[in-house]
C-alpha cells in the first residue's frame, strides 16, 4: 500500500526565530535570578549604608521574573502533530476528506516550550480542546474543556501554563506543512466543538406547572381495606323517676 504522508504528521510550526526569543527571555529571567543572587545580593549585604531588608528584596524581585516569563510564554504553540490513520494516508484527497469529518477521539501532540527553553509535549483529543472567547489583555486562544471545570485535577494556579495554548492565526505557521489544508479543517472542528459544548449548558430543561399524574397501580392487585374502627359509646345514666305524690307536691 502507498503512503503519501506519515502517520505523525506535522500540521502547525512556529517560526524558529519566535521560539529563540521565547528561548532566550526564559534563559534571561534565569541568569538575572542568577546574578542577583552572587553578585548583587553580596554586596548589597556588605555595604554598611544599606538596610537589612534590601538583601532579601533584591533576591524576592529577582525571582519574580522567571515565574513571570514561563507563565507569558507557557501557551505559547512550538509544534502540533495530529494522529493520521492508514486511510487517510493514502493520498491528499483522502486526507483532506478525513480532515473535513474530523472525529473527536483523534490525537494531537502540542509541543510548547517548558520552564527551561525544551520543548514539552502534551497529547489531547480534538474533543478535549475549544476556542477561548476573547478578550483583554488574554494571551491564550486554545483551552482544554477541563481548564474551567470544577471537576479538573489541575489546580487553577497551573492552569494558564498547562491547559491553555495560543496557536497565532497566520497562514505562514502552517503553509510550509506537507498538508496545509488540514490545520484550518482542525480549527473548523475545535470550533464546532466549541459552539456544541455552549449549546449544552446553555439547554435546561424545561419546568411543567402539571403535576406528574401518580403511578396506578394494576387491576391485578387489589388493595387490602383498612379495618374501620370501632368507636366507643359512652353509657348515659339511666333518669329516675319521681313518685306521683312528690310530683303534685312540686307542682303546688
Amino acid at each position: 500500500m502507498l503512503v503519501a504522508y506519515p502517520r505523525r504528521l506535522l500540521i502547525y510550526r512556529a517560526p524558529t526565530v519566535e521560539l529563540a526569543t521565547i528561548g532566550t527571555i526564559k534563559l534571561t529571567g534565569l541568569g538575572v535570578f542568577i546574578m542577583a543572587c552572587l553578585v548583587i545580593a553580596p554586596n548589597v549585604y556588605a555595604d554598611d549604608q544599606s538596610p537589612l531588608w534590601l538583601t532579601p528584596a533584591v533576591i524576592a524581585a529577582s525571582a519574580t521574573l522567571l515565574p513571570l516569563f514561563h507563565t507569558l510564554t507557557r501557551p505559547t504553540i512550538a509544534n502540533v502533530f495530529l494522529d493520521v490513520p492508514a486511510h487517510a494516508r493514502r493520498s491528499k484527497e483522502a486526507l483532506v476528506s478525513f480532515a473535513k469529518s474530523l472525529p473527536n477521539d483523534t490525537t494531537m501532540d502540542i509541543q510548547t516550550l517548558g520552564f527551561l527553553p525544551w520543548p514539552r509535549t502534551k497529547t489531547l483529543r480534538v474533543g478535549e480542546m475549544r476556542i477561548r472567547p476573547e478578550g483583554l489583555g488574554r494571551l491564550a486562544n486554545l483551552e482544554q474543556v477541563t481548564a474551567s471545570d470544577a471537576t479538573s485535577k489541575v489546580p487553577k494556579w497551573a492552569s494558564w501554563s498547562l491547559q491553555r495554548f495560543y496557536a497565532r492565526p497566520v497562514a505562514s505557521r502552517w503553509r510550509n506543512s506537507r498538508a496545509p489544508e488540514v490545520w484550518p479543517l482542525v480549527m473548523d472542528a475545535i470550533s464546532r466543538n466549541t459552539v456544541a459544548n455552549m449549546s449544552n449548558k446553555s439547554l435546561s430543561s424545561p419546568v411543567s406547572a402539571v403535576r406528574p399524574a401518580q403511578p396506578q397501580l394494576p387491576a391485578s392487585v387489589v388493595r387490602p381495606a383498612r379495618p374501620t374502627p370501632t368507636v366507643m359509646q359512652k353509657k348515659l345514666p339511666a333518669l329516675k323517676t319521681a313518685p306521683a305524690g312528690r310530683q303534685h307536691k312540686r307542682q303546688k
